[in-house]
């Protein structure tokens, strides 16, 4: 099973707190392909995005403040 596959299986029954924490350590480490699977698979994108992190930043900032843009144009055109 290709990672993608084990994606699209795996992401939906993620909780929020388990999906967050993938997504903000994706932005963090620069996967850009992870956090493009991330959103594709998951629920509530639009809620997920509004969320914040310990130091408060939302995905889309956080993303800008790490010099992510290619994470950034994802996030805001997802």
């Amino acid at each position: 099973m290709s990672k993608i596959s084990k994606l699209s299986v795996y992401v939906p029954n993620m909780s929020e707190a388990e999906l967050l924490a993938e997504l903000f350590d994706s932005i963090g480490e620069g996967k850009t392909e992870y956090v493009r699977l991330l959103l594709t698979y998951a629920k509530e994108t639009v809620q997920l995005l509004k969320k914040k992190d310990p130091q408060g930043l939302t995905p889309l900032r956080k993303a800008i403040t790490l010099s992510k843009p290619e994470i950034a144009r994802i996030l805001v055109y997802h």
